[in-house]
């Protein structure tokens, strides 16, 4: 069982609709932290990956995140904001072993990454989410001094129909 000190999943959340009792106004806050084993295993055949790419979250193991949803609506208009704050460790689902055999644990640096969403939104229609969008989101990557914006408009729908009437 000492293989499995490390293998740790953790998440806390909060989501509201008509949040602070303001009509259409929706509230996502989530908590996730991730062991440094935990998507990992000594045996390449066992381990939690799909041809080299992580099955559970893009960042691997060893990392902690923490993200905000808020959405607007108001007649055929929303506005959609989200955040996401994500601190890696030193591992991922892909090392075994560093460099130089071992880790530092006491000099193991924590990259930082920002990444968000801002998006206004015309809905066409409501029934199948027949949309047309504009918005912006912008990655900042603080251990490689990278940022990067994601500029975007576009027309969306999404032909499967859901029914609410059971």
């Amino acid at each position: 069982m000492d293989g499995f000190k490390d293998s740790y999943a953790f998440q806390i959340g909060y989501k509201d609709f008509d949040f602070l009792n303001v009509k259409n106004l929706y509230f996502q806050m989530e908590y996730n932290m991730v062991g440094a084993d935990t998507y990992t295993f000594y045996d390449g055949e066992l381990h939690y990956s799909h041809y080299n790419q992580a099955l559970a979250h893009p960042a691997g193991n060893d990392f902690s995140e923490f993200l905000v949803v808020g959405a607007y609506s108001y007649d055929k208009f929303q506005l959609v904001a989200k955040l996401n704050l994500l601190k890696i460790g030193n591992q991922n689902i892909f090392d075994f072993y560093a460099e130089d055999g071992y880790y530092n644990l006491a000099t193991a640096s924590k990259p930082l990454i920002i990444s968000g969403d801002l998006q206004l939104i015309y809905h066409l229609n409501k029934t199948n989410r027949m949309q047309v969008f504009v918005g912006i989101s912008p990655r900042i990557d603080f251990e490689r001094n990278d940022d990067s914006y994601f500029a975007q408009i576009g027309f969306r729908t999404a032909i499967l129909t859901n029914y609410y009437d059971f």
